[in-house]
């Protein structure tokens, strides 16, 4: 009992729209700025947007309208790299566990020619973590190769790529503070018209969560549907009542995440960003 347009409605399209990372942001700016490159991985728990944030990235640095990180949503570009039409690349690890050299090297080739827009060429290599361990010594080798070729990549665990992060990319964690999260669920309450009974039950929410943003709005989602059932004890909304059903308990406690990522209250770590 889920309704997973939910999720899909509240996905942002644009950089802006990401909220609770504008601390991050500047570590961005050589992946955006056509006239520049970087190599960057992007680490956390499965739900926290990495994918999301790579495709505004890249939608970004070929928009023909870009302003800052933003991208238009409107321009020829932007409508065919949401559409998953040319550009930048992105390579899934499920074509890389067969430990070929060959997608490799045809991946950072073909990235040399895919540019019509400007803003060079730019592979996103989704996943990463999962690639075929042969596959780790002969990424480092292309980035060598090809220096001006920015690369993003997207990985949940930090410990088998933990060489090519500390020689290659700078590592920047994808991680969120509890105001920023909060604002999410408000918003999306808003949105899709979820009275929040408790204000005590928000804050559950996101703790509970493990301020992981799919994992907030899944629960939101069947949240949604308990209220919309016609249920009586569940249509004041939101409420740490609710937060305790056995379904939405069930998509609090989905392995989405990692156990070692754990909920800080701390959100004025100067140290969590490595390599700058």
């Amino acid at each position: 009992m889920t309704s997973p347009d939910l999720h899909h409605r509240n996905k942002p399209t644009r950089m802006s729209e990401m909220k609770g990372l504008e601390d991050i942001l500047p570590f961005f700016q050589p992946i955006v700025d056509p006239n520049k490159a970087a190599h960057i991985a992007l680490v956390a728990p499965k739900g926290c947007g990495k994918s999301t944030i790579a495709l505004l990235l890249m939608k970004a640095r070929f928009c023909q309208n870009r302003n800052g990180f933003d991208c238009c949503n409107k321009c020829e570009t932007c409508e065919e790299i949401g559409n998953g039409i040319g550009y930048g690349r992105k390579l899934h690890s499920s074509y890389m566990r067969t430990g070929t050299e060959l997608d490799f090297k045809l991946l950072f080739q073909e990235l040399s020619y895919n540019c019509f827009w400007g803003g060079g060429p730019f592979a996103w290599l989704d996943d990463a973590d999962n690639f075929h361990p042969g596959n780790f010594d002969r990424l480092q080798h292309y980035l060598d190769i090809y220096p001006n070729t920015p690369v993003v990549l997207v990985a949940t665990d930090v410990v088998k790529l933990k060489p090519i992060i500390e020689s290659r990319l700078r590592h920047i964690p994808i991680e969120y503070t509890i105001d920023s999260m909060k604002e999410l669920v408000i918003s999306a309450c808003k949105v899709e018209n979820i009275p929040i009974q408790q204000e005590e039950a928000v804050y559950e929410l996101v703790r509970r969560a493990a301020k992981i943003p799919r994992t907030i709005l899944l629960s939101l989602s069947s949240i949604k549907d308990l209220t919309d059932s016609g249920y009586k004890e569940y249509k004041e909304g939101l409420s740490l009542k609710i937060l305790d059903h056995p379904v939405i308990s069930t998509n609090l406690m989905k392995p989405t995440g990692d156990s070692r990522f754990t909920i800080h209250d701390n959100d004025d770590d100067e140290n969590r960003y490595l390599d700058q």
